[in-house]
């Protein structure tokens, strides 16, 4: 089963059309030596630098320390664009995904303001959802601006096997969005009823 990495507002995995396809991380369940729940042992068992990610990890936190292993929505746009690629096929409820089998791995890089609509700590969690194992990490955000910083997180990302699928941006304009226009990413634009670009799909 495919893992995608859906770097984003944030994963609603307790909706009953997502639950069933959420990823568990493996190295962060069940019982450590002690006894004691991995899940929430507070002890990185894993040793990917991360406490308790058992179902993704959030770095954008209103936690003391800015980040935490609750990757539940703010805005939920996140949710959305998880239901759009994984939501359950054929369990009668609400929509199905487009993929039949997936794991859908939640990285959370926006505030838990439910208004929010900017996103941070963007390429540390597309690098995240890569070094989880995640082959598909979508990002269904960008700006104009451009940083070799993040050129190179690309690369390495690419390195690691993973393709990242980002959108062109909505605002009719022929400009270059990033993470998008990066090299290496797989550049997504929006078309209408008839198979042709939508009138507020961005191209370059």
């Amino acid at each position: 089963v495919i893992v995608v990495g859906i770097v984003d507002t944030g994963v609603d995995y307790f909706h009953s059309d997502l639950y069933d396809n959420i990823f568990i991380n493996k190295g962060e369940t069940g019982l450590d030596q002690n006894g004691k729940n991995k899940r929430m042992n507070g002890i990185d068992d894993d040793d990917n630098g991360f406490i308790d990610d058992w179902r993704g990890w959030d770095f954008v936190s209103s936690d003391s320390s800015g980040q935490d292993n609750d990757p539940r929505p703010g805005h939920p746009h996140g949710t959305h664009v998880a239901g759009t690629i994984g939501a359950v096929v054929n369990n009668g409820i609400g929509i199905a995904g487009v993929v039949n089998k997936v794991k859908i791995l939640p990285v959370k890089i926006a505030s838990d303001d439910p208004y929010a609509t900017s996103v941070d700590n963007s390429y540390e969690g597309i690098l995240y959802a890569a070094s989880m194992g995640a082959k598909i990490i979508n990002c269904s955000w960008g700006s104009s601006v451009k940083s070799e910083a993040e050129q190179e997180t690309i690369d390495a990302v690419v390195k690691l096997g993973s393709l990242v699928v980002a959108a062109s941006g909505n605002s009719n304009q022929d400009i270059a969005y990033y993470p998008a226009a990066h090299n290496g990413v797989l550049s997504v634009s929006a078309v209408d009823w008839s198979d042709r670009k939508a009138y507020f799909s961005n191209y370059n």
